[in-house]
């Protein structure tokens, strides 16, 4: 039987109605009502099931960060821990105006990730042996901040939405692991990544979005130096939001406010103390002293060292899965990868030193108010 893994069609809103349709394998199941219709074909296939609990379970860590600094590294890797139970994609929260559809869309969504059976991974399995030991364990999705925002909203707007006793806490406990990295490469590589010309992908890539034809993102005839030069003047006189946002936020990603925004001050969505920033870089250096310290921070069982870990030849590292007949999980290896030829990608000296002043201030600040030091700056 072939295994059922989430992808981006898993679950998405039929145009012919108001119902969404989560695909399993072969077959198609459409729900109008999110969770009163799953539960009811949950609970009459088998109705003790742990997947029904799962319906209402949200994170209780959150992924996020800046675009290109790591954040499906970390969650693949991290997500190898007995204590962690991860999905294999991003849980987006969409936003349609009726909040409660949105929330009920959002579990589903969870709820694919919860108990997906694949590669490297037996969710449901690795829940129920956790329980029977009594051992504390985390849920873990990548969700951007603005969608966290709007979740912890809603839980404080409507409390009593989800029926379940983790929830009277869940506000107080919940993590954010917010990565950022060198805000210079981080732009250099995003550069990369929209300009590229994605022959793996071809058929499956909005052509019109990112590639040499893309009209968002017109870097046809420019090198990364020349589209430094052209643009940033701009962004400094304020002009180039109103005009190509999309290019301004390539820019202004690399200023890292959110962290500040989510666990400082009276306005803040996550407690301080479970708001975590992590450089990016390390994972790409050290991944085994990341996941080290994460297990301190979370009080995890240690699992990760440097034995766990080899380097392939392109320089990424891939993590040893115990048990597996599959010794090592990789990143792809597209990861990190560019069509683009070596001129076009190249930085010259006096660009970089033009970037990394642009972007000072707010890495000091940031040092500043977290007590770190990160490896750029």
């Amino acid at each position: 039987m072939k295994l059922w893994r989430p992808n981006s069609r898993n679950i998405k809103q039929s145009k012919k109605n108001n119902c969404f349709k989560l695909t399993r394998a072969n077959r198609i199941s459409f729900f109008c009502n999110f969770q009163k219709d799953l539960k009811n074909k949950e609970l009459n296939s088998n109705p003790t099931d742990i997947t029904i609990q799962l319906m209402q379970q949200l994170p209780t860590i959150f992924v996020s960060g800046a675009k290109k600094c790591g954040t499906k590294t970390l969650m693949r890797f991290f997500g190898h821990h007995p204590q962690i139970i991860r999905g294999l994609q991003e849980a987006p929260f969409r936003t349609t105006g009726d909040m409660k559809k949105d929330m009920e869309y959002y579990l589903t969504h969870l709820w694919t990730l919860w108990t997906v059976n694949g590669p490297y991974i037996n969710n449901k399995r690795k829940i129920m042996e956790l329980r029977k030991a009594k051992k504390e364990f985390y849920f873990m999705a990548k969700t951007a901040n603005s969608g966290i925002n709007k979740i912890v909203d809603f839980i404080n707007d409507f409390p009593n939405f989800i029926d379940d006793d983790y929830i009277k806490d869940w506000r107080h406990k919940v993590k954010n692991i917010f990565i950022v990295c060198d805000p210079v490469h981080r732009l250099l590589s995003d550069f990369k990544h929209v300009t590229s010309e994605w022959h793996v992908k071809k058929k499956k890539i909005n052509r019109k979005f990112l590639g040499p034809e893309s009209n968002v993102y017109p870097f046809q005839k420019l090198t990364f130096d020349m589209m430094v030069d052209n643009y940033l003047p701009k962004l400094k006189d304020g002009n180039m939001f109103g005009d190509t946002p999309e290019i301004a936020e390539m820019f202004s990603v690399g200023f890292y406010g959110q962290p500040q925004k989510f666990f400082l001050g009276e306005e803040r969505v996550i407690e301080r103390e479970n708001g975590l920033v992590l450089d990016g870089a390390k994972l790409k250096t050290a991944p085994w002293i990341v996941f080290e310290e994460l297990e301190k921070r979370f009080g995890l069982e240690p699992y990760f060292n440097e034995r766990l870990f080899e380097k392939r030849k392109d320089g990424y590292y891939c993590v040893r899965i115990f048990n597996h007949s599959e010794p090592l999980d990789c990143m792809p290896e597209t990861k990190g990868r560019t069509k683009l030829s070596a001129n076009q990608t190249s930085m010259s000296e006096e660009t970089r030193k033009i970037l990394k002043e642009f972007y000072r201030n707010s890495s000091t600040e940031l040092e500043k108010n977290f007590n770190m030091k990160f490896s750029w700056n």
